[in-house]
Formats: C-alpha cells, sequence, structure tokens
C-alpha cells in the first residue's frame, strides 16, 4: 500500500488559517480529543479546585471518564469525599465531558507519573516577575550644594552625617 503524502493528508485551504484552526484540525485528525481535553484536566489542576486543595492532592489518570485523584491524608480524602458531586462537575466542564466522575485514592502518584505532573503544572504557571524598582541617582551638582546647605541647620554631627549621606543618595 502506498504511502499517502502529506498534501494529500492534509489539503490546502484557500486563504489564511488561523494557528487555532490548523491545531484543531490536527487535533480531530488523529482523533485525540479526548487525550487533549485530559491534560487540560492535570495543566489546568491548580485553578480548578483551588490553590489549598491542589496543594493537598495530584490528578491522575483518567480511565473511561473516572479520573483518579490522590490525596495526601485521609481526612482530607474524608473532606473531598463530600465535595466529590462539586468537583467532578466543574472537572465536567473543563474536560468537555472527558471526566465524567472522579475516585479519590490516599497516597502519592508513582514518581514517573509525579514528575509528568509537575512539568505540566510548571508550564501552566510561569512566574510573573515585576522589573526591578529603578536605582536611586546620587545628588550631584546645585542638589549636593542644597542639601549641605539644610542639613548644616543640624546640632548633631553624627544625626547630620547619616541625613546627608541619605538624602545625597537618594537625591532627596
Amino acid at each position: 500500500m502506498k504511502k499517502r503524502r502529506w498534501r494529500e493528508r492534509f489539503p490546502r485551504t484557500r486563504g489564511p488559517r488561523t494557528a487555532g484552526d490548523a491545531v484543531a484540525a490536527l487535533i480531530d485528525h488523529y482523533k485525540i480529543t479526548g487525550t487533549v481535553r485530559g491534560r487540560r484536566v492535570l495543566t489546568g489542576w491548580r485553578e480548578l479546585v483551588g490553590e489549598q486543595i491542589a496543594r493537598r492532592t495530584w490528578p491522575g489518570p483518567i480511565d473511561d471518564g473516572l479520573l483518579t485523584v490522590w490525596v495526601s491524608s485521609s481526612a482530607w480524602l474524608q473532606e473531598l469525599s463530600f465535595q466529590r458531586e462539586v468537583l467532578a462537575d466543574r472537572l465536567r466542564k473543563h474536560s468537555g465531558g472527558t471526566v465524567t466522575d472522579v475516585r479519590f485514592a490516599l497516597g502519592k502518584p508513582r514518581r514517573g507519573e509525579r514528575e509528568s505532573l509537575s512539568r505540566a503544572a510548571r508550564a501552566r504557571r510561569r512566574p510573573v516577575t515585576s522589573p526591578p524598582p529603578p536605582r536611586p541617582i546620587a545628588a550631584s551638582g546645585e542638589d549636593l550644594l542644597r542639601i549641605t546647605q539644610e542639613t548644616d541647620a543640624v546640632d548633631d554631627p553624627e544625626l547630620r552625617a547619616i541625613i546627608r549621606a541619605t538624602r545625597v543618595k537618594h537625591n532627596r
């Protein structure tokens, strides 16, 4: 049997196409919609269940719509079992029906699974860093002369030196 060429599998479209449309076509072609939706549960776990629950739980495999969630302690396992319906409904909506129910299990995922979960979470949660504050510009010229004249009125020489050094450094 002759192997089909790329163009035959993905025919050209007329006009420009957004990246989202192209990715959606690939997902449909390879029939991995459920897998992608299931991964969305892993990457969005913290936002879906909240920070407090996410620190004590790890989402596991999805098997026929049943998501296994590992829980750190029996107390949390019991607490989450009371919230099972609410969490299952939230996960069902977020995954587009890929997750239909939740099962809680005591323990932690195996090492390899835990690493893939943390990679997914890191990819989802990039820290936003603000730029460092601007460094103060030291006083010079007229500003330095003005600061010196104003601080000469301070009687205590040690206090005068501290005030002068601070004002010169921060140009105030």
